[in-house]
C-alpha cells in the first residue's frame, strides 16, 4: 500500500462536514427525503444503563467540541463531490441528484439540550436530547457519540484519579503525561478530556497551548543517559531550568539518584523544587526520598510520582502505604481497559 496517495485527514471539527457520520444516515435520509419524510419532526436522546469502571457516575465531556462541529456545520462543494462518487454493487450512484440538490445549501436547524462539560450524570438519565426535522436529527447522533463517549470516559477516570489523589483531604496537582499513549493523533481529545476530568497540567505541548492548559514537565530518563555521570546530568539541567528544578532520579540507582539530585543542588547552589520516581516499589521510594531530602535540610522539595498510575494505584499509595507524594503524574494508555459506553438512543417522531 503506498500511503503517501492518501489525502491529508481533515479537521472535521472545522470544516464541519455533515459526512462526519455513518453511511446509512445518509441512505435513510434520502429515502426519507423521497418519501415526503425528510422533515417531520423528531426527538432523539441518548443515555447509558451502567458506569464504567465500577463506579457510580459518568462525567460529562465533548459538548463544546461537538457544538463546535455544529456551528460549522454545512455540505461544502467537496461534500457535495463525494457525494457523487458513491456506487452501488451494480454501478448506479447511490444518491441521486434530487437528493443532493435537497441537501446543498441546508443549514441546520436542531435543538440541543445536554448535560454540560464536568457535570456528573447517572444511568438511565438522558445525557443530551435533540429534536429537529427528521433527517438532520438522524445524520448528526455518530458525530455526538463518536465525541461524547471517549472524551466522558477519560474525564471519569481522571476525575477518579483526581479524588484519589485527594483521598486523604490533602489537595494534590494530578499531571496528565499521556501522549505517547494516546490513541489519537496529537492526543487532543485525550488531554482535553483529563483537564475536563480534573487534571492540572498536561505534558501535551500544543494541546496545552490550544486549550490553555498549563503545560508539564522536565526530563526523561535519555536525558540523563546522554551525560557519562548521572550527577552532570543533575548539574547541567538545574543550571539551565533554574525555575524548574524537578529532577527524575530512578534512572540507574534510585538511592544514588535522590542522593545527586540533592549533590546537584548544594554544587550549583540552585534550589531543588522536586524529584521525580517513576519505577519500582513508589511507597518504599517516596517514603526513603520524603527521609533523604529532609536530612539533608531539603524539607520543601516537592516528592513526584509517575509512571503507570490509576485510581487504585493512588488511592493505595496515599491511604494504605501513607507514602508522601506531593504530586500524582500518571503517564496513562487512557482507552486500554475502556470499553466504549453502551450508550442507547431513543428516538420519539411526530411529537409536535
Amino acid at each position: 500500500m503506498n500511503t503517501q496517495t492518501f489525502r491529508t485527514r481533515p479537521n472535521l471539527l472545522e470544516t464541519g462536514s455533515p459526512l462526519f457520520c455513518d453511511f446509512y444516515h445518509l441512505t435513510m435520509a434520502q429515502t426519507w427525503f423521497l418519501d415526503g419524510k425528510a422533515e417531520e419532526h423528531k426527538v432523539s436522546e441518548a443515555f447509558f444503563r451502567k458506569c464504567p469502571f465500577g463506579g457510580s457516575y459518568l462525567m460529562a465531556a465533548g459538548l463544546g467540541e461537538f457544538l463546535q462541529w455544529i456551528d460549522n456545520w454545512y455540505f461544502s462543494d467537496e461534500d457535495i463531490a463525494d457525494l457523487r462518487t458513491y456506487t452501488n454493487a451494480d454501478g448506479t450512484p447511490v444518491f441521486c441528484d434530487e437528493f443532493i440538490d435537497f441537501v446543498k445549501g441546508k443549514t441546520l436547524k436542531v435543538n440541543i439540550n445536554a448535560l454540560k462539560e464536568g457535570e456528573i450524570v447517572f444511568p438511565n438519565e438522558p445525557v443530551y436530547s435533540i429534536s429537529g426535522p427528521n433527517w438532520q436529527v438522524e445524520i448528526v447522533e455518530a458525530a455526538l457519540l463518536n465525541i461524547f463517549n471517549p472524551q466522558s470516559l477519560i474525564a471519569t477516570k481522571a476525575s477518579r484519579m483526581a479524588l484519589a489523589a485527594s483521598a486523604d483531604n490533602i489537595k494534590r496537582p494530578l499531571l496528565e503525561f499521556g501522549l505517547r499513549r494516546d490513541h489519537e493523533l496529537g492526543g487532543f481529545t485525550e488531554t482535553r478530556a483529563a483537564f475536563i476530568g480534573g487534571a492540572t497540567a498536561t505534558s501535551n505541548t500544543k494541546a496545552a497551548r490550544h486549550y490553555n492548559i498549563p503545560a508539564a514537565g522536565t526530563m526523561a530518563h535519555s536525558f540523563i543517559m546522554s551525560y557519562e555521570k548521572e550527577l552532570d546530568a543533575f548539574k547541567a539541567y538545574i543550571r539551565h531550568n533554574p525555575s524548574n528544578t524537578t529532577l527524575l532520579v530512578d534512572t540507574y540507582d534510585t538511592r544514588q539518584g535522590i542522593q545527586n539530585a540533592i549533590q546537584a543542588s548544594l554544587d550549583t547552589k540552585i534550589p531543588l523544587m522536586g524529584i521525580r520516581i517513576d519505577s519500582g516499589d513508589l511507597a518504599y521510594w517516596g517514603k526513603e526520598a520524603r527521609r533523604m531530602l529532609d536530612d539533608a535540610g531539603f524539607n520543601k522539595t516537592k516528592l513526584v510520582a509517575s509512571n503507570d498510575l490509576d485510581e487504585h494505584l493512588i488511592e493505595n499509595l496515599l491511604l494504605v502505604q501513607k507514602a508522601p507524594y506531593d504530586i500524582m503524574a500518571p503517564v496513562p494508555n487512557w482507552l486500554q481497559h475502556m470499553t466504549p459506553l453502551p450508550l442507547v438512543v431513543f428516538s420519539k417522531q411526530n411529537l409536535i
